[in-house]
């Protein structure tokens, strides 16, 4: 399961990269460390407490109507009918 919210969160970097005209260099994310990404139900997904701001581009949160997984510095709303 972990590795699944790993292989995500890089999924979103690369296409969130992709998008840009400038690709931030020399992003590593180790094997060995753990990310872990937690947002109380109903919490604001707008505020930056619960989003992990990942790069500059990458702002990673849930939304409250589903728990779909999105990045707010693109798209300022979850919809679970359009992602990537």
């Amino acid at each position: 399961m972990k590795n699944t919210y790993k292989l995500i969160l890089l999924l979103l970097v690369l296409l969130s990269a992709c998008t840009y005209d400038t690709i931030e260099p020399n992003i590593v994310i180790p094997d060995d460390d753990q990310i872990t990404f937690t947002k109380a139900d109903g919490a604001d997904p707008a505020l930056a407490e619960n989003q992990d701001r990942i790069t500059d581009n990458v702002w990673i949160t849930r939304g409250n109507g589903g728990g779909q997984i999105f990045n707010i510095k693109l798209s300022q709303v979850s919809n679970k009918d359009n992602r990537p």
